[in-house]
């Protein structure tokens, strides 16, 4: 995702919420951003200063935005979780990765009073809903990442939910790395440096930075050989696993 100038204000429901308002098949949603490139001065809404909900009902209702919303400054590798419940938006000049629940459920907040072209109105708003799902008060989580390296590997788990297991891994001058892909879970790769090689089978497929794939269930063995090369992987949590097996 490349945010141009600041994105809409918005906040997602988690799974209860989604299914009593939305309908019985509609799921909340948990995110995350890795982020990939940003400007010198580049930040991020994430959070609030609310720290009641008729606070924070008083502050969106007199349009106290500058009061109520919190800004986080980024610079590349960062990572930020996402909790449904979250107020969020990406600032300008931020690109980000954003592995999510499969889900559309958003709630918008505040979209800082722009036209849309298209119609010449301002684009609409989900005040109550929003204001109902937000947690209040915010408290920015604490991400433990555990990193192991060896030579000319690194690996680094971002973070294991029970959404999604984010993982980087960087490998450098040539390094290959022998995995085997789980039965019961698939892997969504994206390619955010350098360049390099997937092997199966014998078979070599070129790997470029901006390159995206799935590893699917029960594909077996295979290896990736690195120059400067750098990967995020997400893979689903222990909550999303189970209710696809169930």
């Amino acid at each position: 995702m490349d945010a141009h100038a600041d994105l809409s204000i918005q906040v997602h429901p988690n799974d209860a919420y989604a299914k009593e308002h939305e309908g019985p098949t509609e799921l909340g949603k948990t995110e995350c951003w890795y982020v990939l490139s940003a400007t010198p001065e580049a930040s991020v809404y994430y959070g609030h200063t609310a720290q009641t909900k008729s606070e924070l009902r008083k502050m969106v209702q007199t349009g106290n935005w500058q009061k109520l919303l919190k800004r986080k400054a980024v610079k590349p590798g960062d990572f930020i979780y996402v909790p449904s419940g979250t107020i969020h938006a990406l600032g300008a000049g931020v690109v980000v990765l954003e592995p999510q629940r499969s889900s559309d459920t958003t709630y918008r907040l505040y979209d800082f009073n722009r036209i849309e072209q298209t119609t010449g109105q301002k684009r609409s708003l989900d005040l109550d809903k929003a204001m109902d799902v937000t947690t209040v008060p915010f408290t920015e989580p604490v991400i433990k990442s555990e990193t192991a390296e060896e030579d000319n590997f690194q690996q680094t788990q971002l973070i294991d939910s029970p959404d999604f297991i984010i993982t980087r891994l960087r490998l450098k001058s040539g390094k290959t790395i022998s995995r085997t892909q789980p039965k019961d879970s698939f892997t969504l790769v994206s390619v955010v440096d350098g360049s390099g090689e997937f092997i199966k089978d014998g078979h070599n497929s070129r790997l470029n930075k901006g390159d995206h794939f799935i590893i699917p269930s029960n594909f077996g063995d295979y290896e990736i050989e690195g120059f400067n090369l750098e990967l995020v992987t997400t893979e689903p949590g222990e909550k999303i696993k189970t209710n696809r097996l169930n």
